[in-house]
């Protein structure tokens, strides 16, 4: 399980491999583009003097060269951008879930501010079912809102009024945020 810091550190980290492998694979192409400049040359002296040897290094580079640029860089770079995708994926997990508890948070506040108005006004049914339609934990809270307010504003007013709290007695919903660490598998 990891936390927010050490997908941040682990994603840094990442990027950097990825950045060192791009430079080394860039190394690499600068320097067989090198051989290839310096090939024609090889095989002109090779052509005058017969001397094998030169030609033949060359060769053996540019070969060792072509096999690095292939499969290990490939391979290595996948494995680095697989990990890098699946650590921004937790990243964006653990973003939205902060995001949900801001929202939760701020449904909380307007919950609670309808609860003290001890009325619904236009819009606030509309606003409570829309957030509540996400959440189905506060379904249930929200429909008992809702029904108690109304049977309030029948039965909480006129020659023989019930006082409100007999008739609405919802808890309030907590206010503060969860600001619980939140650690994903990745």
């Amino acid at each position: 399980m990891k936390n927010k810091q050490r997908l941040n550190d682990e994603q840094n980290h990442l990027t950097e491999a990825l950045t060192r492998l791009k430079h080394r694979r860039s190394s690499v192409e600068q320097r067989l583009d090198i051989i290839e400049k310096e090939y024609t040359a090889a095989l002109l002296r090779f052509a005058e003097s017969g001397n094998l040897a030169e030609l033949q290094e060359l060769e053996a580079e540019k070969m060792r060269l072509l096999v690095a640029l292939q499969a290990p860089y490939l391979a290595a770079y996948a494995v680095l951008d697989n990990r890098l995708k699946t650590v921004r994926l937790a990243l964006g997990s653990i973003n939205n879930i902060e995001k949900l508890r801001a929202e939760d948070a701020e449904f909380a506040k307007y919950f609670n501010s309808i609860l003290q108005r001890r009325s619904l006004q236009a819009g606030d049914e509309d606003r409570l079912w829309s957030y509540a339609a996400g959440r189905p934990v506060l379904k249930e809270q929200v429909n008992t809102l809702i029904s108690q307010l109304q049977c309030f504003a029948q039965r909480g007013f006129g020659p023989n009024p019930i006082p409100f709290e007999q008739v609405v007695n919802i808890a309030p919903l907590p206010e503060e945020p969860d600001n619980s660490e939140i650690t994903v598998n990745a």
